[in-house]
């Protein structure tokens, strides 16, 4: 697969016998970044929860603050009970996809997370991620994004929101590139919205 190419997998569609809160398998793709990583994205699983507290191990505090706005510290992050709300979802209000690879000693090692969260009585949903920072500027990010829209319009929702901070460049180029709107901003963050036709 050519770097940066969308796998044939991405394309799948949402089986028409899906049952709700079925682990959607479907969602599962490959991409081969810029540098010749190859990731296995798939929907989270709640036997994750190892590969996540390593995860948030190796975040930076720039990169956890912005994700989070806050500098969350790690033992929160971590905090088993957090953790079980992140990985044991419905997967009809939310979806979360996991990026994984595999490092030079062939351990796997989760590298990314996005996820789409439906807003209470309304056919939008919020979008938040994040990558691990050796992995970022790779095009992990760009993947992903088109993966939650992709996704999103399979789930029948409307419209997608984000919140990004307002010098978080890179961040904003991404929404800018999906072609999400940018609305007013918010004192330090910005407010992103992309509808579907």
């Amino acid at each position: 697969m050519a770097s940066g190419d969308k796998p044939e997998s991405s394309k799948a569609e949402k089986p028409a016998d899906a049952i709700p809160g079925q682990y959607p398998n479907w969602y599962s793709s490959e991409f081969q970044a810029s540098n010749g990583t190859l990731y296995t994205v798939r929907p989270i699983r709640p036997d994750d929860e190892p590969l996540m507290v390593d995860f948030h191990g190796h975040l930076s505090e720039e990169t956890v603050y912005r994700r989070y706005f806050s500098l969350l510290r790690l033992d929160v992050r971590v905090a088993h009970e957090r953790l079980l709300k992140l990985l044991q979802i419905d997967y009809h209000n939310e979806i979360a996809l996991v990026a994984t690879c595999r490092d030079k000693s062939g351990k796997q090692m989760l590298v990314a997370v996005g996820r789409l969260i439906k807003i209470a009585e309304s056919s939008s949903a919020e979008v938040a991620f994040v990558v691990a920072d050796q992995h970022q500027h790779y095009g992990l990010g760009a993947y992903l994004l088109d993966r939650i829209i992709h996704i999103a319009r399979l789930e029948g929702f409307n419209a997608l929101e984000a919140e990004v901070l307002g010098d978080n460049y890179s961040m904003q180029e991404l929404f800018r590139r999906a072609g999400f709107q940018f609305l007013s901003p918010q004192q330090s963050s910005i407010r992103v919205s992309l509808k579907f036709s």
